[in-house]
């Protein structure tokens, strides 16, 4: 018997296959496939994109269909690698069939950095398994397993909030690897904490299998955090990975001490950005409505915030579409500020800040005013005076800031 019952499925021992309702032997195909792995490490910084190749052979000399080449890229921080040969309607014969490719580089590529994709064979006839090719292109020319991200960096980490990330590590070896130890490096720095690894250990990987680490940070105060993973295998390699966390509070205070903000991300996926100028700007007030709307991206939300007179009761004020209005003789202008900001979150910390704004909330938006975001399609959204906006940090006023609360930039219309 090769063949068990779960519930209604029936599963088939290793090495034979399920068909028609019973197990059958699977048969080891005659190929050869050279190599077993395709490392790229060492390139000309200024010279053409280097190619890589594999090639198959049917050692019987007859004629073996494929059904597909399945090209998976993965992890592309050197690069990009990219497949040439067509992906279906190949036929391996005793002359071989060569699959090849070439791999882009990307300049200034960080130290330590991976890219990685995979070639899956198929053949037509389902007797035989299918054959796995890894690709890797990093400058470690000697490690045998390799981990990518080269840093793990939690970007959405909350003070007193579990957040987690993901670790994969590829053999990079032409024959098996073990990984016998998962660690950090320091038990209590910054409060890291391992989860699941699949498979568990001790791992033996076959070239191009992957091992994936699940670890979270869990921290009581907002600040900087790092740590070092190390992981171990039975030759007694070890890969170092770096990993680091920018833990904030679940909506910031003004005045906690401001994180390190960066620059504004002008580029997604589908659109480019152009600010109306390179200044730094600021809206603060109280919150009076949050219009969050998941269809218009890189925009997530219309925040409507006033200050002065606008925030008197008998000021009416609203959203209309993108649009904001006020009626009332209490809605005096020159005593007050109202801004509709239309948020472009510059990250996924800002995202969460942003969606969970209420009214009645006295805050400060930070970030840089939009002129238009261009899609790839030809569409355009073009600020028309309000203040659309690339939106870096959001923080909340306490009770005594918020009779100062006043915008430093225009009125919308």
């Amino acid at each position: 018997m090769h063949e068990h019952k779960y519930g209604t499925q029936c599963v088939c021992d290793d090495g034979y296959r399920l068909e028609d309702g019973a197990c059958h032997p699977q048969q080891v195909p005659h190929w050869q496939v050279e190599p077993a792995v395709v490392r790229l490490c060492e390139w000309d910084e200024g010279g053409s994109a280097p190619t890589w190749e594999i090639v198959v052979r049917d050692t019987r000399g007859v004629v073996t269909e494929l059904q597909e080449i399945k090209f998976l890229p993965m992890a592309k921080e050197c690069g990009t690698f990219f497949l040439q040969t067509s992906t279906s309607g190949m036929q391996v014969t005793d002359s071989t069939l060569t699959i090849t490719g070439w791999f882009q580089r990307v300049p200034f590529a960080p130290e330590g950095c991976l890219s990685s994709a995979l070639i899956e064979i198929i053949p037509r006839d389902k007797l035989y398994p299918s054959f796995t090719v890894p690709l890797f292109a990093t400058p470690d020319c000697d490690s045998r397993l390799l981990c990518f991200p080269s840093e793990v960096q939690f970007e959405d980490a909350l003070a007193n909030n579990y957040s987690m990330a993901t670790l994969h590590c590829r053999s990079a070896a032409s024959g098996t690897v073990t990984v016998t130890e998962v660690l950090f490096a320091e038990e209590a720095s910054g409060m890291f904490f391992l989860g699941m690894i699949d498979p568990r250990l001790p791992a033996v990987l076959s070239p191009g299998e992957e091992l994936t680490i699940y670890m979270y940070v869990h921290a009581l105060e907002f600040g900087s955090y790092a740590n070092i993973l190390l992981v171990r295998l039975a030759d007694g390699e070890e890969v170092v990975v770096p990993v680091s966390a920018e833990v904030m509070h679940e909506r910031p205070l003004c005045s906690d001490p401001w994180p390190e903000l960066g620059d504004p991300p002008l580029r997604g996926d589908g659109y480019f950005i152009i600010l109306e100028s390179s200044a730094f700007s600021e809206h603060a007030g109280r919150v009076r409505s949050n219009w969050v709307y998941p269809d218009e991206l890189p925009m997530i939300s219309d925040i409507l915030i006033t200050s002065g007179g606008y925030n008197d009761p008998a000021c009416e004020v609203g959203q209309d579409g993108h649009r904001f209005w006020w009626r009332g003789e209490a809605c005096v202008e020159e005593e007050g500020s109202i801004a509709n900001i239309h948020a472009i979150p510059a990250n996924f910390t800002v995202a969460r800040w942003i969606r969970d704004l209420e009214p009645g909330l006295t805050i400060s938006v930070f970030g840089y005013e939009v002129d238009s975001v261009n899609y790839t399609n030809g569409t355009a959204w073009t600020d028309a005076g309000c203040n659309t906006m690339v939106v870096m940090y959001v923080c909340e006023q306490v009770e005594e800031e918020d009779q100062a609360a006043e915008s430093v930039t225009s009125p919308g219309p």
